[in-house]
């Protein structure tokens, strides 16, 4: 081969070149092929012509659907200097961050490993795949699911290595979808969706619940929100040791009458207390709902939150296939019809698809993957939610936050916003938007009773992430 023709190979190629040594040929190999060589040529039959010709077509198709195949490299090194999604073959997808550090080796279709040893990578991996992510710091063993590793490295000096090293600190592992195996040099853990891992020098596996997003704020105890103080009862009067008859006694005279009438007094003014004790905590009930509250909601609330940044919405929790339908026990406590329930369950998809689609949109343009169709809404929002910086998220809050409460005008066109404001406007107003459209189908009253019936749609949020300084 020509130092022309090398030319055309990148360096892990020319390197597998060099590497490669030729097998000796058999006895007689030489000898055998100048023999064929010399014999005759003996004249093709057609049968032999059309047997060629249907392998032809055979290898032809095969190199047809071999193309249609989604493949990367067998092996492959990324350092990229920005966010960069591969393809590890067709059933990984992999998107990495600037500064990362990854080295795969792909096994067949439906394997790999990689080593990554810096940054941060979000792993898409397809069901009934295999695939091991090696860390300076243990192994992550999957089998189809998402999942996001980040390792932390410093520079110090370590035994056996050179002062200034870059040294793995912490492997921090976040599960989307599915499950994880992580293990360590000495122990094994099983991590689902919902949870996080991290693995660090010389101390045991830490496994916790994931921070979620969207997680609503409960509502506070009624405990915590006035003191309970016993309630006093009036002492009751001293009868008198020459108490006159009941018929000879009137109110106003004598010292029976004097107790008396004080004890009247003492008695309308800790009825007065109780009253006062009552309006208190019916107002306390009115703020804790309405802090807790995520539509309809005060213009005093609302300038409030536009203070604090804060954003409350609710909607049907959004589904990857199919979408939320009305209760029974909703159709027979509202006393729906048949026409009714349909077209409710109607509204229900549309609003899903929405959300879907926008969540789908908004998570292709922030990660660089387009191709979402299979992963799960919370996994795709979480994935937007962690590579979101806090002061874009803080801006978003504080802009649409004051457009609620009247401060600002929304955009003439929603569509030229960034990515995550669109997101969050979405959601932000599909509970209202999904509220009308039903309204329009059966009605405001059922509209607005199918909302009450438990103080919002199934999912319900309120989140404030500070103002930006």
């Amino acid at each position: 081969m020509t130092d022309e023709t090398r030319k055309d190979f990148d360096d892990l190629e020319r390197t597998a070149l060099d590497a490669w040594t030729a097998p000796t040929p058999p006895a007689g190999f030489a000898d055998d092929v100048l023999a064929r060589v010399d014999a005759p040529v003996a004249p093709r039959s057609r049968r032999w012509m059309v047997a060629v010709a249907g392998l032809a077509a055979a290898v032809l198709a095969l190199g047809i659907w071999w193309q249609g195949v989604p493949k990367g490299p067998h092996v492959g090194h990324v350092t990229p200097t920005e966010r960069t999604t591969i393809a590890i073959g067709p059933s990984v997808t992999a998107v990495v961050e600037a500064g990362a550090d990854v080295v795969w080796e792909r096994e067949g279709t439906a394997g790999a490993e990689i080593t990554q040893d810096t940054g941060s990578v979000f792993y898409r991996i397809q069901p009934g795949s295999e695939v091991a992510v090696v860390t300076p710091l243990g192994r992550i063993a999957v089998r189809g699911t998402c999942f996001s590793v980040e390792v932390t490295t410093m520079k110090r000096a370590a035994a056996g290595a050179v002062v200034g090293a870059l040294v793995a600190t912490a492997v921090m592992v976040n599960v989307y979808e599915g499950k994880v195996e992580a293990a360590s040099a000495d122990e094994t853990v099983e991590v689902e969706a919902g949870q996080n891992v991290t693995l660090r020098p010389d101390q045991p596996i830490a496994v916790r619940e994931m921070r979620r997003p969207e997680a609503p704020e409960p509502a506070a105890d009624l405990a915590e929100i006035v003191d309970e103080q016993p309630l006093k009862r009036p002492p009751a009067p001293k009868p008198s040791a020459q108490a006159a008859p009941a018929s000879a006694r009137t109110i106003g005279a004598g010292p029976e009458a004097v107790a008396c009438k004080r004890s009247l007094a003492e008695v309308e003014s800790e009825a007065e207390g109780l009253r006062a004790r009552v309006r208190e905590l019916e107002g306390a009930v009115t703020d804790a709902t309405e802090k807790t509250k995520t539509y309809d909601l005060s213009a005093q609330t609302l300038d409030e939150m536009a203070e604090k940044c804060e954003l409350r919405w609710d909607h049907p929790q959004i589904k990857l296939v199919g979408s939320a339908r009305v209760p029974d026990e909703a159709v027979e406590e509202l006393g729906l019809t048949d026409d009714q329930r349909d077209a409710i369950n109607e509204e229900l998809a549309r609003s899903n698809e929405r959300l879907l689609a926008t969540i789908r949109e908004v998570y292709g343009e922030v990660t660089g993957d387009e191709d979402a169709q299979n992963m799960a809404p919370f996994a795709m929002y979480a994935e937007v939610f962690d590579k979101t910086p806090r002061v874009d998220l803080q801006r978003v809050f504080q802009r649409l936050s004051a457009e609620r409460a009247g401060h600002l005008d929304a955009p003439q066109d929603v569509s030229q916003v960034n990515p995550v404001e669109r997101l969050y406007r979405a959601l932000t107003t599909s509970g209202n938007d999904l509220q009308g459209a039903i309204a329009d189908r059966v009605g405001e009253d059922i509209a607005q009773k199918l909302r009450d019936k438990h103080g919002g749609y199934g999912s319900k949020s309120r989140s404030s992430h500070g103002c930006p300084e």
